[in-house]
């Protein structure tokens, strides 16, 4: 992961895309859908060996789905730059280790999956600025 991060400041920058690290396609369709419809570009990584690739370049979001069974939420957030975007976490609310996982490993936000899925539009939007 360390070789391949970002390397330029971004954050909140709206031309960017979104790197969505996520394998459920339910979640894919409705993250990726939503930010089409915003003008936001997404790239995705299915697994977490996927988002070193995925976050070789800048972006204006990293939502992570902590559901993923090789994610090591400490890992991604230390591939990141000091000055990374915005990481969001989203989780099913029985997993309560993932959201412990995540807080600790630095996540900005960290949402069950019916907030975050309340919430994306809104999200997203502030990205546009």
């Amino acid at each position: 992961w360390k070789e391949r991060c970002m390397t330029e400041p971004t954050q909140g920058d709206s031309k960017l895309p979104i790197v969505l690290v996520c394998a459920d396609f339910m979640f894919i369709s409705t993250i990726e859908g939503t930010a089409k419809d915003l003008g936001i570009e997404t790239r995705l990584a299915m697994n977490s060996s996927g988002a070193a690739d995925a976050l070789a370049e800048p972006a204006a979001l990293v939502i992570v789905d902590l559901e993923l069974p090789d994610l090591d939420c400490a890992e991604l957030m230390q591939a990141l730059p000091s000055d990374r975007p915005k990481v969001i976490g989203f989780y099913p609310h029985v997993l309560k280790d993932r959201f412990d996982a995540a807080t600790a490993a630095g996540f900005d936000e960290v949402l069950t999956r019916g907030r975050f899925t309340t919430d994306l539009a809104t999200i997203l939007s502030s990205l546009r600025g």
